[in-house]
């Protein structure tokens, strides 16, 4: 039986802090600075893009593949970990986290999953979907390979 528990938001936000804060301590700058929110139709657009795409995702995993609470808590903020590129330089730890940030990954294994009948793959390529999407929804986007400075959605 599917069983939902509220995970607070604050946990997983913390979590998301701390990461920030092991790779500030270090010295490895990866995060961009104050973001500045375009007043456009496409930015908007997109973050509603992203909106649904998170809550597609989400009702896919816990309702169509009925994925368990305790696989999504350990896997939302591994795509996060690709942060830590950042160590090896900019241009590097930008191509980590744009592969890392991409729906054409975690698209491409739910295709491969429904191919080969995994419901583990379908539900681990969800979490990794529900993690693109909020980060797109807030405003995180893509990196560009010279700058740590703002992303794609900065742009538009």
């Amino acid at each position: 039986d599917f069983e939902f528990v509220v995970v607070p938001f604050k946990e997983i936000e913390f979590s998301y802090f701390m990461i920030k804060l092991v790779l500030k301590r270090l010295g490895i700058k990866c995060f961009p600075g104050k973001r500045q929110k375009p007043s456009n139709l496409p930015y908007y657009l997109l973050l509603i893009e992203s909106f649904a795409i998170l809550v597609v995702s989400l009702y896919s995993y816990f309702i169509l593949v009925n994925g368990g609470l305790l696989l999504f808590i350990l896997l939302i903020l591994v795509p996060d970990l690709s942060l830590f590129g950042y160590a090896l330089g900019t241009r590097f730890g930008s191509i980590v986290y744009n592969c890392f940030h991409t729906y054409l990954i975690p698209g491409s294994l739910i295709a491969l999953g429904l191919i080969i009948g995994s419901n583990l793959t379908i539900a681990i390529s969800l979490i990794w979907l529900v993690h693109i999407a909020q980060d797109r929804a807030r405003g995180y986007g893509l990196r560009y390979l010279d700058t740590v400075e703002g992303s794609h959605l900065h742009n538009v």
